[in-house]
């Protein structure tokens, strides 16, 4: 039997196709399936949807109204900022100290930065819920021009701190850019401005910005006012569709049983137009049976209870809770309070949220935090004297929460440290009492410029 079939318009034979290597099935199955053929390939229509558009009020509205809306928001923020940072000093350089030395400026600065917190972490959640957010500085530099650099040399001091929201329906936006190629910030923003009916615009040294989800530039630029995009845009689809099982679950379940009354001649009954003897004969059975308890029916009627089938509702949600878990940076278990289960164990999970922790507060919180640290010191009335340490550090200390016994294993440990110390005569008791005090890592109580014969505690 010869097959002529037609390619791009022209009619060959099965030999002819053969002759030019293309196999007569492979034809037939791409006719049948129409994977391969130009404008009929199935996988084609699959495309990835264009995110939702959220306006300001959709997200404070998606944010009010959905627990885990609100948890997507702010749960990293506030595990990051659950304990405040530790600021240490390992060369105080040039810095004028008081008679407890470099303690009084560790114990000051560690005062500053624990007031800031709470500013920090409600930027990092606006940033997450509209795209972005910025710490305005109080700068006191004498300078009566936002739009100018701050000028490090005649900062005073930083009298206050305030946030305002960026991104999606932000109070600030960038205003321009760094246009000069030559320059190490090229193309980052330089001014922004403030859509407070005056168009106050500030230079980016007198703030500190937080950006929500990087979009790039171009899309920064033109949809986000050179912020990035709420955490709640990318979850969206996510968070509807779990909500639509959760929905769709308990509706199910207030119609989980149905009762099936069988009623003989009710087609004749309906046709007949004889409706009000239907209702009669139900409106007696449910009397006689909310009465007594029993069902009386006629020998042809019957009735019976019919449950719904919930086989694979549990399997569909857990697909859909993925899917909403995936939104987020921290492990499910904690996102969702849930217990470990299967390999995982609840230690894993502990040093999993640790490492995510950190992760975020290096990428997101330790550079403007570090930044406004260094503001502090140039402040010529702080505590510093405007005079910044020669090495300074900022550590976050770890969140997990040690139990009544750790914390007593722990203080142990520090106090056989703190005595090994003392008898080698690189520590004196007031340091000792003076990182109790001030619950303090021993480092940020030693006195580096006090000599060892000024030592009034012998070595043990």
């Amino acid at each position: 039997m010869t097959i002529n079939i037609k390619v791009n318009n022209n009619e060959v034979t099965e030999q002819e196709l053969i002759a030019t290597q293309m196999r007569l099935d492979s034809i037939l199955a791409s006719l049948a399936t129409k994977i391969g053929m130009q404008n009929a390939d199935k996988r084609e229509a699959v495309i990835i949807k264009p995110p939702k558009v959220l306006s300001f009020s959709d997200i404070d509205n998606l944010f009010e109204g959905d627990k885990y809306a609100a948890k997507l928001v702010e749960q990293l923020p506030g595990l990051c900022t659950r304990k405040n940072p530790i600021y240490t000093i390992k060369d105080i350089g040039n810095v004028t100290v008081g008679k407890n030395g470099s303690g009084d400026v560790i114990a000051g600065m560690q005062q500053l930065i624990n007031k800031a917190m709470p500013y920090f972490n409600k930027a990092m959640n606006m940033a997450r819920k509209y795209g972005g957010s910025v710490i305005v500085l109080g700068c006191n530099d004498g300078a009566t021009n936002l739009e100018s650099p701050l000028d490090l040399k005649k900062l005073k001091d930083i009298e206050w701190l305030n946030v305002q929201s960026g991104g999606i329906g932000g109070q600030v936006s960038v205003y321009s850019y760094q246009d000069e190629p030559t320059l190490r910030d090229y193309g980052e923003p330089l001014l922004y401005q403030f859509s407070n009916g005056y168009g106050t615009r500030i230079h980016k040294s007198r703030l500190l910005a937080f950006k929500g989800i990087d979009v790039g530039i171009q899309r920064s630029r033109e949809r986000y006012g050179g912020f990035g995009v709420s955490v709640l845009v990318r979850a969206y689809g996510d968070l509807r569709d779990y909500n639509l099982g959760k929905d769709s679950i308990a509706v199910a379940i207030q119609d989980f049983n149905r009762m099936l009354i069988k009623m003989a001649g009710l087609s004749n009954l309906l046709s007949q137009n004889r409706r009000k003897e239907v209702e009669q004969r139900l409106q007696m059975m449910n009397y006689i049976s909310s009465v007594l308890n029993v069902w009386l029916l006629d020998t042809t009627d019957g009735h019976e209870i019919v449950s719904r089938n919930f086989t694979g509702v549990a399997d569909m949600m857990k697909i859909l809770k993925e899917d909403l878990g995936a939104n987020t940076e921290i492990p499910h278990t904690s996102f969702f309070n849930q217990s470990p289960s299967g390999i995982t164990s609840g230690e894993s999970e502990t040093k999993e949220l640790n490492q995510t922790i950190l992760k975020y507060q290096k990428e997101v919180l330790k550079e403007p935090l570090e930044r406004l640290v260094k503001l502090y010191h140039l402040c010529k009335n702080g505590i510093t004297g405007g005079v910044e340490p020669s090495v300074w550090e900022i550590d976050f200390p770890v969140i997990y929460e040690e139990t009544a016994k750790e914390k007593q294993e722990l203080a142990n440990l520090q106090a056989q440290e703190r005595s090994i110390y003392k008898n080698i005569g690189a520590i004196t008791s007031h340091e000792i009492r003076k990182a109790l005090a001030l619950n303090l890592g021993i480092e940020g109580t030693i006195d580096l410029n006090l000599s060892q014969s000024n030592q009034t505690e012998s070595v043990g």
